[in-house]
């Protein structure tokens, strides 16, 4: 048994050499049996070292998958051991949830108290007041993207924890993994961030940001008709989400056809490669 245990831990050893040896391939299976483990691991990759993981009963296998189809189960790394241990925990302190909100005026307020307990206080940066504002300048949203590097711990219950799930030595390569930080802006916006473990920084997830109207905010012509079809409701305040929303179609070249009627609704399309607009 012992000797069968340390030749399958050279082999987990191996497979991940040949690959990144920090990053593990990894399947979500939530409340699992063993044989859905097992599959998951199987439906996840067809040769090597490979992790599967439930976050709501806090469960972590990992297995080998040779070259003559074998599986066996291995013994998780310690590093990455230690790395899901602190995942749950962020997990647990957020309610069960990899998604935190973060309202930008908490940061804006954190940032100035720093600055005020400075020997030399700094200029205070200044971060975008919107999700429009921040898709469209690049210096603010930059500004935002830098200062979470220094205040994500104090933002995120279990900030002890969240230190080493956000700058981990090893980690799961599955989007199930990945702690994400919904930004509020003041206008009722929004848009996601999630931190990149390889380049060690916040980015921007491109599809997320969306008005305080939850419209999605498109950022190329073609989000505008995505899927061929969409549509935008903007009754109600605040009314620079439908200012904005005119003045990028208009910027693009996206004609709007029709007067804005009560029920403040802009239907787009998109055919043959071109795309318009109409109010409804």
């Amino acid at each position: 048994m012992h000797h069968k245990l340390f030749a399958t831990g050279l082999l987990t050893l191996g497979f991940l050499q040949s690959a990144d040896a920090q990053e593990w391939p990894a399947a979500q299976c939530e409340s699992c049996s063993s044989q859905q483990m097992q599959a998951a691991a199987r439906s996840e990759i067809d040769f090597g070292a490979v992790a599967v993981f439930s976050l709501s009963t806090a469960d972590l296998k990992t297995y080998v998958i040779t070259g003559n189809l074998e599986l066996h189960e291995s013994t998780p790394p310690a590093a990455l051991d230690d790395y899901f241990a602190d995942l749950i925990a962020v997990y647990q302190a957020n309610g069960n949830s990899l998604r935190v909100h973060v309202d930008i005026a908490d940061l804006a307020i954190i940032q100035a108290s720093s600055s005020a307990r400075s020997a030399t206080p700094a200029a205070q940066a200044e971060f975008p007041e919107s999700a429009w504002e921040a898709i469209n300048n690049s210096a603010k949203m930059n500004n935002l993207l830098d200062d979470m590097d220094y205040r994500w711990p104090a933002l995120i219950a279990g900030g002890n924890s969240v230190l080493r799930v956000l700058n981990p030595y090893t980690w799961l390569k599955s989007d199930g993994a990945q702690v994400t930080v919904e930004l509020g802006f003041g206008d009722g916006s929004s848009m996601e961030i999630f931190y990149n473990v390889k380049t060690k920084r916040w980015e921007e997830d491109s599809n997320s940001a969306k008005d305080a109207h939850n419209n999605s905010i498109p950022r190329s012509n073609d989000d505008f008709a995505k899927g061929g079809y969409r549509e935008y409701e903007f009754n109600g305040p605040p009314a620079t989400d439908l200012q904005n929303f005119l003045i990028e179609a208009q910027r693009r070249g996206i004609p709007i056809t029709g007067p804005i009627g009560p029920s403040f609704r802009i239907g787009c399309a998109s055919a043959n490669g071109i795309t318009t607009c109409q109010a409804r």
